[in-house]
């Protein structure tokens, strides 16, 4: 299994993650996982620094969008830091810029690193869940976004809409 390309560190109430080179599926898995885990130990902020991510794909576009929605109803926040332009660029086209608090500088990228789960889905049911998630999740973020994946969620032979169900 390839490992993913995040770091994971840890300041009070603050998860920052930050993305190697790429965001795709194994990143987006743990750092859906990593939230999740994060969020049961007291984390209310998560930073995502993609100063050095060169690429972002639907999937962890998605993934960020459910934890978004997700800590919002928790009161807790997430926010993209160092975004290369390339990931502004990704986001703005599907309206994920909206949503996510986006700073180009910031001051407290360090802290206590955090263990990382293992990266990407462990067999294809779960990978084809993760993506059915990712992509419900822009559709429900942003309706605009169904015509996009709409036929990514009937080629997967899922239902179109998420109900608020992320992370």
């Amino acid at each position: 299994m390839k490992k993913a390309g995040i770091v994971g560190l840890r300041r009070g109430e603050r998860l920052i993650v930050v993305v190697q080179e790429r965001g795709c599926i194994e990143e987006a898995c743990c750092l859906k996982e990593l939230a999740r885990r994060s969020q049961q130990e007291g984390v209310r902020e998560i930073w995502i620094d993609l100063e050095n991510c060169s690429y972002v794909d639907s999937t962890f576009l998605g993934i960020m969008v459910g934890l978004a929605m997700f800590m919002g109803k928790q009161n807790g926040t997430v926010r993209v830091v160092k975004a290369s332009v390339r990931s502004r660029e990704a986001m703005a086209v599907l309206g994920v810029d909206r949503l996510l608090g986006l700073c180009s500088e910031a001051s407290g990228i360090e802290g206590e690193k955090v263990e990382i789960p293992e990266s990407g889905p462990t067999n294809r049911q779960l990978a084809k869940a993760l993506v059915a998630e990712a992509h419900r999740n822009l559709i429900e973020w942003d309706p605009g976004n169904a015509g996009r994946f709409q036929p990514v969620l009937e080629l997967l032979g899922t239902p179109g809409t998420n109900m608020g169900q992320s992370s």
